[in-house]
């Protein structure tokens, strides 16, 4: 039996709750608020990890579930569908307004959403190039994040006193740097675009 709608809802809205709920358990537990997230994200991971196979064999009737997401290379991955041209605009699309700020000034909002934007057709090209495969776009997410994260903890030091529409409002995907990174980086994989 097909699973409800609903199910597309609660699945993601569980995992959020896990992360939640680990991080408050944490708190009870006397963790250091600035270790929380991250201890509370292990468990969130892990649950994804472990039910996703089983999700996608309810949803979607998969018997190859990591093959359809692109974890494992196949002929039949869903690279003819899922990564045609509108299928990675949408991607992108939805990519920006999950991973955005809303509570930031209208102007830096939509510099950030544009960046984000920008970001998320860098990541459906890349899993294009490598023929449907996501580790190249997991590795290329990561490397930014991790990029931002040192940052933040001090290895470069950003002007306080720089315009956020240089630098960006909450990172530097949001501000005219990052736009010009990233527009760079497609620029320079351009072949990219010619396929699927």
């Amino acid at each position: 039996m097909k699973p409800h709608w609903w199910g597309t809802v609660l699945y993601p809205a569980a995992l959020v709750g896990i992360f939640l709920g680990m991080q408050l358990l944490f708190g009870l537990l006397g963790v250091a608020e600035s270790q929380r997230a991250t201890l509370g994200a292990l468990p969130a991971v892990a649950a994804l990890l472990i039910s996703l196979p089983l999700r996608l064999q309810r949803a979607w009737g998969s018997t190859t579930p990591w093959r359809e997401l692109g974890v494992r290379s196949s002929p039949t991955t869903l690279v003819r569908t899922l990564l045609r041209q509108r299928a990675l605009w949408l991607q992108a699309a939805l990519f920006s307004l999950v991973h955005t700020r809303f509570n930031l000034p209208p102007l830096q909002l939509l510099g950030l959403l544009g960046g984000l934007l920008l970001l998320g057709l860098a990541l459906g090209l890349q899993r294009r190039a490598d023929g449907g495969l996501i580790w190249g776009a997991i590795g290329l997410h990561g490397g930014l994040v991790a990029g931002w994260f040192l940052i933040n903890q001090g290895l470069a030091t950003v002007n306080p006193a720089a315009p956020a529409w240089l630098i960006g409002p909450a990172n530097p995907i949001g501000g005219v740097l990052g736009w010009l990174g990233l527009a760079l980086l497609l620029l320079a994989r351009r072949r990219w675009w010619g396929r699927g």
